[in-house]
């Protein structure tokens, strides 16, 4: 074993010649075979000097040349084909980039590449890679042509391949290789593509490596630039083994898929990949090596760097996977994958213990310590989330890891709004990863910038300003096809007209994301969208609409399990009844709901559901049994400070009492007049105010209240919402009192 001394790493460029037909030669005459190799030595050996070159070692007829300056290197092979001629005959082949060098010899995927162009270099030609022709600063008097991205045999990528041209030398055409050129979009067209996971050909225990290496290779492509790219959770939705490309392409709507199969093998792994385009109904890029278990980081590299150079977009260095730890990075690979297939608390845990396994190998693998500070935000663990994010971001400023430092001021931003309830902060946070985002086209970080500041302004009351904001991140979502971000942008630009009370733009934005939530099949989604329209009808008036939406939305709820979100909506619903009158239906699902909250424990769900249940038995005029809950309600709600709710009970329960005949203080009644709560009352608790202290100013407040309620309605609208029962109640009493 060599010494760690003996072994460097540097940047170079290597060179690879050969002589074109010298094995056929050497069978028919070897002595003629053996001078040309001498020639070919004699004539290299003084370049290599003139041109800072190392010869490295002969192969045969073949030499392995190093240079520490790109230039040299390009300078050396023009110089020496020019000398060449017809009698010698040499291809050459030129890539730059990291190497090994290991006691004068060198290694590494530099040399690979460079002896896989020289292969297929004609003769008296110069062939070299784009990586090499982007090393050299000074191009004065060089020439070249571009033969197009390559797939080359043995390299787990393509290759973009140019050739030297000049008078001395031979230039190839383009349309000499045209075979193994790869076929990419057309510049003006965004690429779409579904990238298929992995099948696992090994061991049942070794499927993490398919999937998480598919995953994270998703979600480089997707941060890679213009392209659409279908999330992971799209694809796992279909039965995509039992599929062929075609139908693959048409149920994810891509013109491409890359589709591969991985075997791991004892300390080995062997990956095939097939890139299927749709558009010509053929494999334009296909490739299979097999590689070390220490190269695992670099098969998700080349297999990233290989598709979006297939796709003609360049390729991105990743963050997703920013360790050279193969042990790290694996366990990063079955936290990904333990996280995605979670069923259970205990699946949560596993996935974070393989996270911190990984983080302690490699402390500066910032991917892995995003995804765990991911897991706690997104249980609802603020403390300890927030915690990792500052660190993230400190080390990610010392790192100068630009994308790193945006996945933090998102995960910072969130919780600034969440946890602290610091509007101010989180817009200062989200506005400074939104500058970040735009200094490196991260574009679909900006484009969750721009939604984020938007809805923040939202919440600010700078309307303007939020449409604007959630327009422009919508225009960058399309083109990506993020569809969770498209829904959400949608769903809050809703919301921002509905607090200004413009509900027919607010449907409208509420109903495209309806469109998208059902196309995905995600149930919650679907739901909450639902849930939107609903309230959105109830303002307009079209209760009918309204109720038949709110049902849809709970049969979604009803299936998601959630107690407390499940308890809100019924509440939501019954709401809905008793405003209709249409009391015994209100009742029912407030009764499920309230059964709903007792078991969730949570105090104000349980004081609502109480409350709205009296206010139904009041209505049906069972005043005895309205006090029970009602009473129950007023309980609860001093224990929590709910004031305005408490008001509410109050009155309703003076108002029992008056039905009943039963004392109640009216010094009670002072109080509440006096608090500023009672100026937030609605058309039908003011109205109680009059009922429980015949003042007959309640009375006018709550018609008008009512009034300013109908005054910008349509005829058919105002006529259903003036017959509500709790409307119409208010408008006869007004009558007889002031007319």
């Amino acid at each position: 074993m060599p010494k760690q001394k003996d072994i460097e790493r540097k940047i170079a460029s290597i060179m690879f010649t050969d002589i074109v037909g010298y094995t056929q030669l050497t069978a028919e005459d070897e002595e003629k075979a053996f001078q040309l190799i001498k020639k070919k030595r004699e004539l290299l050996l003084p370049l290599l000097k003139k041109h800072s070159g190392k010869l490295v070692k002969e192969i045969g007829d073949g030499t392995l040349t190093r240079y520490n300056d790109t230039k040299d290197a390009i300078d050396c092979a023009n110089d020496f084909q020019s000398k060449t001629n017809d009698d010698l005959k040499v291809r050459a082949g030129i890539h730059s980039g990291e190497v090994i060098i290991e006691n004068g010899d060198v290694f590494g995927d530099v040399v690979n590449v460079a002896s896989r162009l020289e292969s297929i270099a004609q003769p008296k030609s110069v062939l070299l890679s784009k990586e090499t022709l982007d090393k050299i600063e000074n191009k004065e008097n060089l020439e070249f042509i571009s033969l197009g991205l390559q797939s080359l045999k043995g390299v787990g990528r393509l290759i973009e391949v140019f050739a030297l041209s000049g008078k001395s030398i031979h230039t190839p055409k383009p349309e000499d290789y045209e075979e193994n050129k790869v076929q990419v979009h057309s510049d003006d067209e965004v690429p779409s593509i579904a990238i298929i996971p992995f099948e696992n050909k090994g061991a049942n225990e070794n499927a993490f490596y398919a999937y998480g290496i598919s995953a994270d290779v998703i979600n480089d492509c997707t941060d890679a630039g213009i392209i659409k790219v279908v999330p992971m959770q799209d694809i796992e939705k279909t039965d995509y083994y039992s599929m062929e490309f075609k139908e693959l392409s048409e149920t994810f709507s891509s013109r491409y898929i890359a589709q591969g199969v991985l075997w791991k093998m004892n300390d080995m792994f062997q990956l095939s990949i097939d890139l299927y385009d749709s558009k010509s109904d053929s494999i334009i890029w296909s490739d299979r090596w097999q590689e070390d278990w220490d190269a695992l980081t670099n098969i998700k590299r080349n297999l990233c760097d290989g598709l979006l150079k297939a796709l003609n977009i360049g390729s991105k260095d990743s963050d997703r996977a920013e360790t050279f730890n193969t042990e790290a990075y694996k366990y990063y690979l079955e936290a990904i994958f333990v996280w995605d297939k979670r069923e259970t608390k205990d699946d949560i845990s596993k996935a974070r213990k393989l996270l911190n396994r990984a983080i302690k190998l490699d402390g500066d693998f910032l991917g892995a310590r995003a995804w765990l500070a991911w897991t706690y935000l997104k249980i609802g663990d603020f403390s300890t989330a927030l915690n990792y994010y500052k660190a993230i971001k400190l080390d990610a400023e010392k790192q100068g890891n630009i994308d790193n430092i945006i996945r933090a001021l998102h995960g910072l931003g969130e919780i600034y709004i969440v946890k602290d309830n610091n509007i101010e902060k989180a817009l200062k946070t989200f506005e400074e990863s939104l500058s970040l985002s735009q200094s490196v086209n991260n574009q679909r970080a900006l484009g969750h910038s721009y939604a984020k500041v938007g809805t923040i302004y939202g919440q600010m009351n700078d309307f303007s300003k939020s449409i604007d904001l959630l327009q422009q991140a919508i225009e960058i979502f399309k083109p990506l096809n993020l569809k969770t971000a498209i829904m959400s942008a949608y769903s809050n630009l809703g919301t921002t007209y509905f607090v200004q009370g413009d509900y027919d733009q607010s449907m409208l934005y509420y109903k495209k994301n309806l469109k998208i939530a059902t196309e995905s099949r995600v149930k919650v989604n679907i739901a909450n969208a639902q849930d939107s329209i609903a309230h959105t009808y109830q303002k307009l008036g079209d209760y009918s609409k309204a109720i038949e939406m709110k049902q849809k939305a709970l049969d979604f709820y009803t299936n998601l399990e959630n107690k407390r979100a499940l308890a809100s909506i019924l509440y939501s619903l019954g709401h809905m009844y008793l405003d209709v009158g249409r009391l015994d239906e209100a009742l029912e699902v407030l009764s499920k709901g309230l059964e709903l909250a007792r078991e969730t424990k949570l105090k104000e769900s349980i004081s609502s559901g109480c409350n709205r249940i009296g206010a139904i038995y009041y209505e049906m005029g069972d005043y005895s049994e309205a006090v029970k809950y009602i009473e129950e309600a007023i309980k609860l709600d001093k224990e929590i400070g709910r004031d305005l709710h408490e008001v509410v009970s109050i009155l309703e329960l003076f108002a029992c009492y008056k039905n009943l005949d039963k004392n109640f203080n009216l010094d009670d009644i002072a109080k509440l007049e006096k608090d500023d709560i009672i100026q937030n009352l609605d058309s039908r608790d003011t109205y109680l105010f009059y009922y429980v202290t015949d003042n007959e100013a309640y009375l006018e407040s709550a018609y008008e209240i009512l009034m300013r309620n109908v005054e910008n309605m349509e005829d058919g609208l105002r006529i259903k919402y003036l017959n509500f029962p709790n409307s119409k109640r208010i408008i006869e009493e007004y009558e007889k009192v002031f007319k």
